[in-house]
């Protein structure tokens, strides 16, 4: 029986070991996963995107004009093109260079950037360049006539297709990973930590019930034995100690307070002896706070799913 109750708590060890290291791997995998990067990665990041003006009145006196141009609106937006990749992009890897065109019927008024290898003309931006190391980009900013649409295209060795990241609406799961509040995270292994500390702490109540039979059990006559009684509770409430991650409550704590509680007591009373047993859940129970640490058996799993929750919204909704 003894090895059988041996074999069962290794197992039962095992196992939370288990859900533990199945947890912490299943959220470094998916930081992995927002976080990874190719060995060659092109991607066209829109940065920023306002509207600067717009003709919505319905009067048709109402003019707006830029550079002799009459136009119903304005639009500023920046964007840059990046390595986003590990390895720098070099000018023979680059077949056709990056081409963007803005779908009609919209058009481009102005296009400024401080690289010269941006270019555009009649609504196609092209950009050239000989070298392009990693986390190195073009920046460019455009003034359009209307809320401007993109195709792109390139042939550029190692990349399949250009990954267009939209910023302003749609930021990427690695930048939002970045934003999401580090109160969650800590509140994460804060659920995690209660919910194993409730299930130790659980997991041992009959150990704790031996206890304090021994303690309610002793006799009131002059059969007691002092000593018998405390190293038989020493050695009921090491093994309780063993079995848990932490007390407050030790060991030696417990049988001095107990001794001297026997010594003060007349065991041969009635309300002496309830008093003892009292002062032994007072230690065993109150002292290691027991029923705040017992509630994290369904608290820990409801802040765990909150957690997760809001960690998962925050990065991909």
């Amino acid at each position: 029986m003894k090895r059988f109750l041996i074999m069962s708590r290794a197992l039962t060890t095992l196992y939370q070991i288990l859900v533990l290291l199945s947890v912490i791997a299943t959220l470094y995998q998916s930081y992995k996963y927002v976080t990874d990067e190719k060995e060659y990665d092109l991607a066209l990041y829109l940065t920023e995107q306002n509207k600067v003006i717009e003709n919505n009145t319905g009067l048709a006196d109402l003019k707006i004009i830029y550079k002799n141009s009459v136009v119903d609106s304005l639009y500023s937006t920046k964007l840059l093109l990046k390595n986003s990749g590990k390895k720098a992009i070099t000018k023979d890897f680059v077949f056709e260079p990056f081409i963007a065109k803005i779908q009609d019927p919209n058009a481009i008024l102005l296009l400024r950037s401080s690289s010269q290898s941006v270019r555009f003309e009649n609504n196609v931006i092209t950009i050239e360049f000989d070298l392009l190391n990693p986390g190195e980009e073009i920046s460019f900013f455009l003034l359009t006539s209307k809320d401007p649409k993109f195709n792109f295209w390139c042939k550029i060795k190692e990349i399949k297709n250009i990954n267009f990241i939209d910023y302003v609406n749609n930021p990427p799961a690695k930048d939002r990973l970045y934003s999401v509040n580090i109160f969650w995270f800590i509140l994460l292994l804060t659920s995690i930590f209660i919910s194993l500390d409730a299930a130790f702490l659980l997991k041992e109540d009959i150990k704790l019930a031996e206890i304090f039979a021994l303690i309610r059990d002793i006799p009131g006559d002059s059969n007691f034995d002092k000593q018998s009684t405390l190293e038989e509770l020493s050695c009921l409430y090491g093994a309780y100690v063993d079995a848990l991650p932490f007390v407050f409550t030790s060991k030696e704590r417990l049988i001095k307070s107990m001794s001297s509680k026997m010594d003060s007591l007349d065991t041969t009373n009635e309300r002496d002896r309830y008093i003892l047993y009292q002062h032994a859940i007072n230690l065993v129970r109150h002292g290691n706070l027991y029923s705040t640490r017992s509630i994290g058996i369904i608290a820990g799993p409801i802040l765990l799913i909150i957690c997760v929750i809001s960690i998962v919204v925050s990065i991909f909704a």
